[in-house]
């Protein structure tokens, strides 16, 4: 077994490598998708383009070496149900 040094250090050298890792984008749940973007653009992020998924409106956001997607369902979407998410009355 390595000596503890070597151990907190191997510890350290992996912590800072995940910390530093690359992704690609975060993803929100927001209920308006106009007003969440006004929100984010305060903090120099630009609208990039916009999609639909489903019944979702979505948007990709960029900025700052920052990728950001904002994803409104709309209420009568239920995440649960499957298979198309759509909750009977």
């Amino acid at each position: 077994m390595a000596p503890a040094r070597h151990r907190c250090a191997t510890a350290l050298l992996a912590a800072q490598a995940t910390a530093l890792a690359p992704f690609h984008h975060a993803a929100v749940k927001c209920r308006d998708i106009e007003r969440s973007m006004k929100f984010y653009s305060l903090f120099g992020l630009e609208e990039e383009c916009r999609f639909r998924s489903g019944a979702a409106r979505c948007a990709w956001l960029t900025g700052a070496a920052t990728r950001l997607e904002l994803i409104e369902v709309p209420s009568y979407v239920n995440a649960t149900a499957a298979p198309d998410g759509l909750v009977e009355e």
